[in-house]
């Protein structure tokens, strides 16, 4: 029997939140779920999550559910194009939102085809926020952010080029 625990909040990465969530109580959660959430902004529709419990959760277990979920400090990423020319001239931009009120700062990782990385901060103004990559090197390149737990569960691959 699933117990379900609603809690409020205006913004979320519902997939992140349920990772988070789940690696803090294993075995515990079912999964979370919104009543709507518009995935461009980040924004809850309903201004909370509904997070399903295998059971009832202990005193113990419900502050645990409770201090993840408002730790959690959504990123929302979103790249214009998958695919680039090799040439150092052509790019792809990488759009980050994050829409929670004093939000940490968002640091992109690449990882090369070498399987090194290069980072980048974002200058964010208002919650919003893009990057712009390039490179000459041919080959498939990782994109994420730095430190994504609780943040977002999302990575892009590109391609580069000739």
């Amino acid at each position: 029997m699933t117990t379900d625990y609603t809690i409020n909040m205006p913004t979320a990465n519902p997939a992140a939140l349920d990772t988070a969530i789940k690696a803090a109580l294993p075995g515990l959660i079912e999964g979370v779920r919104t009543e709507g959430w518009n995935p461009s902004t980040g924004v809850l529709l309903n201004g909370s999550v509904i997070i399903g419990a295998a059971n009832t959760l202990s005193g113990a277990d419900q502050a645990t559910m409770t201090t993840t979920a408002t730790a959690h400090d959504p990123i929302i990423l979103s790249i214009d194009k998958t695919s680039i020319a090799a040439d150092g001239i052509d790019f792809c931009t990488i759009n980050v939102i994050a829409p929670k009120a004093g939000a940490a700062a968002v640091t992109i990782v690449v990882t090369k085809p070498d399987g090194t990385t290069l980072t980048q901060a974002v200058t964010m103004s208002g919650g919003i926020g893009s990057v712009q990559f390039k490179t000459q090197i041919v080959g498939t390149y990782v994109i994420g952010v730095q430190n994504p737990s609780n943040r977002t569960s999302v990575t892009f691959t590109i391609q580069a080029g000739n």
